[in-house]
């Protein structure tokens, strides 16, 4: 497109100065004319402007959507982390859901936080309890005591 607008504007140049004599005309008013005096076989030059645009576009779609799932598998790690040790820790997969359910009610940083001491879990399960209705209050602080028994031993 710039070629042709370029050439638009020495023809409009030559033009203007076999016209007026002297004066010469300014740039803008030259690029002005080049771009109303554009024939419809030069619009092919903005589609491949439009393609380029759209090609950048989608590859900023594709770095950004590459960044988001390799951060996103780093976040996961701490969970993955959790669920590997406590199979490792002998707790089945309903005491591990518990856990995650009680660490994203307190906003702790990782259910690994409530397998570290059997003051902490003993705690925050007490408080993810109160949340609760009465009836799933003791099954809760029943299944809490088992996990604990799993983890640390009858205290």
């Amino acid at each position: 497109m710039i070629p042709l607008l370029l050439a638009n504007t020495q023809k409009l140049a030559g033009a203007a100065g076999s016209r007026s004599g002297t004066t010469a005309t300014p740039s803008w008013e030259l690029m002005r004319d080049a771009i109303r005096n554009q024939q419809p076989s030069d619009s092919l030059g903005i589609w491949w402007l439009i393609l380029l645009a759209g090609t950048l576009v989608g590859l900023l779609i594709a770095a950004r959507t590459f960044r988001w799932i390799r951060e996103r598998h780093l976040r996961s790690k701490p969970l993955r982390i959790f669920h590997h040790l406590a199979n490792e820790l002998g707790l089945h997969l309903a005491d591990q859901w518990l856990l995650v359910r009680i660490s994203r009610q307190q906003l702790l940083p990782s259910p690994l936080t409530l397998i570290l001491s059997s003051s902490t879990l003993r705690h925050h399960g007490e408080q993810f309890a109160l949340t609760l209705s009465n009836r799933k209050q003791s099954r809760v602080m029943l299944h809490i005591a088992g996990i604990d028994a799993v983890l640390f031993g009858d205290n």
